[in-house]
Protein backbone atom coordinates (compact mmCIF):
# COMPACT_ATOMS: atom_id res chain seq x y z
CA UNK A 1 0.00 0.00 0.00
CA UNK A 2 2.99 2.36 0.68
CA UNK A 3 4.43 1.44 -2.37
CA UNK A 4 1.16 2.87 -4.33
CA UNK A 5 1.00 5.35 -2.27
CA UNK A 6 4.89 6.49 -3.31
CA UNK A 7 3.91 6.14 -6.92
CA UNK A 8 0.83 8.27 -6.53
CA UNK A 9 2.97 11.53 -5.01
CA UNK A 10 5.56 10.51 -7.43
CA UNK A 11 3.48 10.95 -10.87
CA UNK A 12 1.18 14.03 -9.12
CA UNK A 13 4.63 15.74 -8.41
CA UNK A 14 5.96 15.15 -12.01
CA UNK A 15 2.53 16.87 -13.74
CA UNK A 16 2.46 19.80 -11.03
CA UNK A 17 5.63 20.70 -12.42
CA UNK A 18 5.39 19.43 -15.89
CA UNK A 19 2.23 20.05 -16.53
CA UNK A 20 2.86 24.09 -16.98
CA UNK A 21 5.44 23.36 -19.84
CA UNK A 22 2.82 21.11 -22.19
CA UNK A 23 0.05 24.20 -21.71
CA UNK A 24 2.52 26.35 -22.48
CA UNK A 25 3.93 24.06 -25.55
CA UNK A 26 0.32 24.18 -26.87
CA UNK A 27 -0.69 27.61 -26.61
CA UNK A 28 0.14 28.32 -30.03
CA UNK A 29 -1.56 25.07 -31.65
CA UNK A 30 -4.66 27.58 -32.57
CA UNK A 31 -6.14 27.44 -36.28
CA UNK A 32 -3.71 29.88 -38.43
CA UNK A 33 -0.91 27.97 -36.45
CA UNK A 34 -2.38 24.60 -37.51
CA UNK A 35 -3.05 25.86 -40.99
CA UNK A 36 0.66 27.50 -40.97
CA UNK A 37 1.99 23.99 -39.84
CA UNK A 38 -0.08 22.01 -42.64
CA UNK A 39 0.88 24.54 -45.28
CA UNK A 40 4.75 24.34 -44.27
CA UNK A 41 4.55 20.07 -44.35
CA UNK A 42 2.66 20.44 -47.67
CA UNK A 43 5.24 22.40 -49.43
CA UNK A 44 8.50 20.99 -47.54
CA UNK A 45 7.52 17.56 -46.80
CA UNK A 46 9.98 15.59 -44.80
CA UNK A 47 12.59 17.72 -45.69
CA UNK A 48 12.99 19.97 -42.81
CA UNK A 49 12.38 17.14 -40.18
CA UNK A 50 16.45 17.39 -39.49
CA UNK A 51 15.94 20.73 -37.88
CA UNK A 52 14.02 18.81 -34.61
CA UNK A 53 17.46 18.12 -33.46
CA UNK A 54 18.96 21.30 -33.03
CA UNK A 55 15.71 22.83 -31.52
CA UNK A 56 15.50 19.93 -29.16
CA UNK A 57 19.17 20.77 -27.93
CA UNK A 58 18.39 24.45 -28.11
CA UNK A 59 14.98 23.77 -25.88
CA UNK A 60 16.58 21.77 -23.38
CA UNK A 61 18.42 24.20 -21.68
CA UNK A 62 15.27 26.67 -21.29
CA UNK A 63 13.06 23.84 -20.32
CA UNK A 64 15.92 22.68 -17.78
CA UNK A 65 15.63 26.58 -16.22
CA UNK A 66 11.71 26.17 -16.54
CA UNK A 67 11.54 22.81 -14.58
CA UNK A 68 13.83 23.98 -12.04
CA UNK A 69 12.20 27.24 -11.45
CA UNK A 70 8.82 25.40 -11.14
CA UNK A 71 10.26 22.89 -8.56
CA UNK A 72 11.21 25.20 -6.73
CA UNK A 73 8.73 27.32 -6.26
CA UNK A 74 6.56 24.40 -5.19
CA UNK A 75 8.88 23.99 -2.79
CA UNK A 76 8.80 27.19 -1.26
CA UNK A 77 4.86 27.36 -1.38
CA UNK A 78 4.92 23.70 0.55
CA UNK A 79 7.11 25.68 3.14
CA UNK A 80 4.62 28.94 3.90
CA UNK A 81 1.74 26.15 4.44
Amino acid sequence: MRFLRRWKIRILLFFAVVGPGFITANVDNDANGILTYSQAGAQFGNMLLWTLIPVTLALIGPFTVGWSNAAAATKANWRLR
